[in-house]
Order: C-alpha cells, then sequence, then structure tokens
C-alpha cells in the first residue's frame, strides 16, 4: 500500500482517561498487554533473590559441614528465582532485545540448565557408589558373623564422605561438580553484572 502519509492525523477522540493511552503504568494493545511497571519491581526483586541466592550458594559450600544441607535450599530459591524473573521479564518489554543481551540470556539459562543436569548426575553416581560400598561393608560383617545394627542412614552419609575424600585432585577439579559449579557461576553472573549496570529505580515512564 502506497500513497502520501504526511497529512495523516490520528483520532485520539475515542480515548477517555480510563483509557491506557494516559496511564504510563501499562500498555494494553491488540489485545496484548506490555510494559507493566508493577512486574518491573517483581522483575527487579527476583534479580535480587538471584544475586543473594548465589552468594548463599557460593559461602555454604565453603562454610562448615553443619551448614551444608543450606546448599541446595540456596540452589532451589536461586532455580525459582530464575523462572519467576523470566516470567516477569515478559510483560515489561515489547520493544525486542539487543544481541548481547540475548547472547547473555543464553549464558544464564544455558548455565542453568547445564550446572543443574550435572548436579543431579553427580548425585546419582555418588549415591550408587555409596550403596557399593555400604553393600560391601555389610557384607563383610556378615561374614565375620558381627550383628549388624547400623543406621543405615548414616552408613550412606559415612560412604559418600569416603568416596568423595578418596578421589584425586584431578578427579575433584575435572568432574560434574565442578562443572556444575562454574556453569551457576556463569549463570549466576550474568544477573549480577546486570543489576548493577541498570537503572532500578523503575523511572523509566
Amino acid at each position: 500500500m502506497s500513497g502520501d502519509w504526511s497529512n495523516v492525523t490520528i483520532d485520539f477522540t475515542d480515548h477517555d482517561e480510563s483509557s491506557n493511552l494516559f496511564d504510563p503504568n501499562y500498555t494494553y494493545s491488540n489485545d496484548k498487554y506490555s510494559c507493566i511497571r508493577g512486574f518491573f519491581f517483581a522483575h527487579v526483586v527476583f534479580c535480587y533473590l538471584i544475586f543473594l541466592s548465589g552468594i548463599g550458594c557460593f559461602v555454604t559450600r565453603v562454610a562448615p559441614q553443619r551448614f551444608k544441607w543450606l546448599h541446595s535450599w540456596f540452589g532451589r530459591i536461586y532455580i525459582l528465582s530464575m523462572l519467576w524473573s523470566t516470567v516477569t521479564s515478559t510483560l515489561i518489554t515489547n520493544t525486542g532485545l539487543p544481541l548481547a543481551t540475548i547472547i547473555s540470556f543464553g549464558a544464564v539459562m544455558g548455565g542453568l540448565t547445564v550446572g543443574w543436569i550435572a548436579i543431579i548426575i553427580h548425585k546419582q553416581k555418588m549415591e550408587r557408589s555409596a550403596i557399593t560400598l555400604v553393600h560391601e561393608k555389610l557384607l563383610q560383617q556378615s561374614s565375620k558373623g558381627i550383628d549388624n545394627e547400623s543406621d543405615l542412614n548414616q552408613m550412606l552419609q559415612d560412604a559418600k564422605v569416603e568416596v568423595a575424600e578418596s578421589k584425586t585432585f584431578k578427579e575433584r577439579f575435572f568432574s560434574l561438580k565442578t562443572l556444575h559449579g562454574t556453569l551457576f557461576f556463569v549463570s549466576w553472573m550474568q544477573i549480577t553484572g546486570r543489576i548493577f549496570a541498570s537503572n532500578v529505580s523503575g523511572d523509566f515512564t
């Protein structure tokens, strides 16, 4: 369709003060919502939860043994916050994304996905190794005529520690657990960088 559009005017008389045309807090066009101000603040909150839970994950990895159980809970908070930050982001933009942001977002979700799969596989391998070790100890006790009254859960925990401590530095360095930590750090770093490099005041209307 061609023609001279220089003299075209838009009639705003069909919009009253209740129309979103006069509301800076959201946009409603073609039966679609976008640029919703409230979701921007929700997105910022979840991004800060990602930042803080990531720090919690790092700290609990080097904390004393009695705090180790917190590591998985910080990880769950991290993953859930990442999911909700992604959901809220879909309602605060309608202009597309720059290539650098897309690459950063790919690093975030790629690191999260592969890192999560890596640690699940690692835990399954540790579980199998620990069960095998406990089974061998029970057979040894049985062959020696020792009555087994041990706590199996405690035996499994002890076996996991024994399996972990038996690994060489090379096995620790080139492991699924190291891959998990590296990729989650890459994922966390992208969000952390954007938090401190972005205007989070909400004054964007």
